[in-house]
């Protein structure tokens, strides 16, 4: 048996399986990357949008109103009432997040 012929294909092999790590957690680190970029830029979007129709909501209903800052007062309730909600039910949120997520990743690794 040719001792060297097994010990150069043995070092093969490793650096073979270091290059293949190397250009599997380079590919993940990517995907995850570009995901992260896209949920940033949707999320920027999201909440421009949510802005201007806050704005344009409270301006309709100043003109409601008649008058000058009764709209924003009552949008700027509006949104303060639904953090409220937000921050109490947070938990339940928070595992129906984590729950979907989890299942999402499992279903990704099968």
């Amino acid at each position: 048996m040719d001792y060297e012929k097994v010990s150069e294909n043995l070092q093969e092999y490793g650096r073979l399986r270091w290059e293949h790590t190397k250009l599997t957690v380079i590919e993940e680190a990517s995907k995850i990357g570009s995901k992260l970029i896209v949920f940033l830029i949707l999320f920027t979007l999201i909440i421009l949008v949510f802005a201007m129709l806050s704005v344009g909501g409270a301006n309709y209903l100043n003109t409601v109103f008649s008058n000058s800052y009764s709209g924003y007062f009552f949008v700027a309730v509006l949104i303060l009432g639904v953090l409220c909600l937000l921050y109490v039910l947070r938990k339940k949120f928070r595992k129906i997040f984590f729950s979907i997520l989890l299942n999402k990743s499992i279903k990704t690794n099968s």
